[in-house]
């Protein structure tokens, strides 16, 4: 499922005194990629994200997802082929619903049917079993909450995953746990992944190519390989990778990489 985003401007405001969040922004994705969105906040990759999903914003040039176009009013199917995991993972939440409830939404509004097997089903894909079905939100962990997040978006079979900030409210040992699950629903699904995130560590662990952002800006993008040894273009950029070297000795997400061996999980 191949994703173009072209000469994409996005502005909020009131008519006169309009700000360009995104500006002239192209890419593209290929199908079963997984492609990375870094930058400062404010600098537009969340705005693209919602953009890509559908949300209604003030969008000029076009964003079209295997050659059809996404508009404000999206279709069915186009609803159902790209899903997005908020950053938020509990006020993305319904607090008054149980986790059955949250699960078996989706699948009755796209009429796919036998609910339970699929809430089942999608629970032990991400590593819950079902004691959490009749639960509340606030009576799981950050990370379980995540995962229910994550089992949403999914239990509708999409073909396209877009993150916001999937663990930024996480500690280290859960971002393991996430990234891990990630990755692996990646590769066990085929499915196209856009994550934005202000932390190359956490991008690099799970995408292969990266964009960089700033003030509203496509910089840059480049591979993963390209990053880690600094074969970059931009100066921005490598203040980026000169921070992340600061904060964590080095790129390549090492924090993320020592506790996911603790766990004894596969990178």
């Amino acid at each position: 499922m191949t994703i173009s985003v072209d000469n994409v401007t996005i502005t909020f405001g009131s008519p006169g005194a309009e700000k360009a969040a995104v500006c002239n922004v192209s890419f593209a994705v290929e199908q079963g990629e997984a492609f990375g969105l870094v930058g400062e906040s404010g600098s537009g990759k969340t705005t693209i994200l919602r953009a890509i999903a559908g949300l209604p914003l003030a969008l000029e040039g076009q964003i079209l997802v295997e050659g059809e176009r996404i508009e404000r009013r999206r279709s069915p199917s186009m609803r159902k082929r790209v899903q997005m995991v908020f950053q938020d993972c509990f006020g993305s939440l319904h607090p008054n619903h149980t986790v059955d409830e949250i699960l078996s939404e989706p699948v009755s509004i796209h009429k796919m049917g036998e609910q339970q097997k699929r809430t089942l089903s999608i629970l032990n894909e991400v590593g819950l079993d079902s004691r959490y079905r009749f639960r509340y939100p606030h009576q799981l962990s950050g990370g379980q909450r995540q995962r229910i997040a994550i089992a949403r978006a999914l239990i509708v079979e999409p073909q396209i995953l877009l993150l916001d900030e999937p663990t930024s409210a996480l500690d280290v040992s859960i971002q393991a746990e996430i990234l891990n699950l990630l990755s692996c629903l990646h590769a066990r699904r085929g499915l196209t992944i856009i994550m934005v995130s202000h932390d190359l560590a956490v991008v690099a662990h799970t995408c292969s190519r990266i964009g960089v952002m700033n003030r509203g800006e496509l910089i840059e993008i480049a591979s993963r390989d390209n990053l880690a040894s600094g074969m970059v273009q931009q100066d921005y950029t490598r203040e980026l990778l000169e921070s992340d070297r600061v904060l964590t000795g080095g790129f390549a997400d090492q924090k993320i990489r020592a506790s996911i061996a603790r766990q004894g999980l596969s990178a």
